[in-house]
């Protein structure tokens, strides 16, 4: 099975759970390193997710840009010859 890049901050999460259950630590202490673990969970989804756009947006560009250049190139063309053939 493969491991997620968010284990580890599932698995503190479990753990002050269960430290919570166990009377080890606090409510107010609990809330406090719960709310951090969110915050730091929130932010390695953001960076992912926007990796993961950035990435395909290059990608997008990579194709897109050489079709473009092709569809100018052959439109210049063929501005060219319809100009020539008019003059004649």
């Amino acid at each position: 099975m493969m491991e997620s890049q968010f284990e580890p901050l599932l698995l503190q999460l479990q753990t002050l759970s269960q430290k919570y259950a166990l009377g080890k630590i606090g409510r107010r202490k609990l809330d406090s390193q719960i709310k951090s673990l969110q915050e730091e969970l929130s932010t390695e989804v953001f960076s992912k997710i926007l990796y993961e756009q950035r990435r395909k947006a290059f990608y997008q560009g990579i194709i897109v840009g050489p079709l473009f250049l092709a569809a100018f190139y052959f439109l210049a063309k063929f501005l060219h010859v319809v100009t020539h053939a008019l003059d004649l």
